[in-house]
């Protein structure tokens, strides 16, 4: 009998916890959830404070790639068109003042405005011209 009265004993203890134990469960969700919402706002107005990334030499190389490949061909001779110059036979570019370009006939010398658009083109630089 002694092991009855406590089995009841105990079921009646559960019971009582239980009914105690909503109000309080109740109340400790509102505060979790609040934190939450606190934390989740700060996060908000932390990455609204962060300056915007701005990148620019990837915009320049994306509208160099977006340009059509082609080789730029003087259509006179003698004429300077850019800052570099290669051949239509080679595969290395050259600045003005470099040795290499005595060596490259009038009627091959290709004109570029820039060196980033001569190796867009598929040339590389020569050694010997820096």
């Amino acid at each position: 009998m002694i092991i009855a009265n406590l089995v009841e004993k105990s079921k009646l203890w559960r019971q009582n916890l239980a009914q105690e134990a909503e109000p309080l469960f109740a109340t400790l969700l509102v505060i979790l959830l609040s934190l939450g919402g606190l934390g989740f706002y700060e996060l908000y107005r932390l990455e609204r404070q962060k300056p915007a990334i701005v990148i620019t030499t990837v915009a320049d190389q994306f509208r160099l790639i977006s340009q059509p490949q082609s080789k730029s061909v003087s259509s006179q001779p003698g004429v300077q068109e850019g800052k570099v110059l290669a051949s239509k036979n080679g595969q290395k570019f050259y600045y003005p003042w470099c040795s290499g370009v005595s060596r490259i006939k009038e009627v091959n010398r290709i004109y570029f405005a820039s060196a980033v658009e001569a190796k867009t083109a598929g040339y590389t630089q020569a050694v010997n011209c820096h």
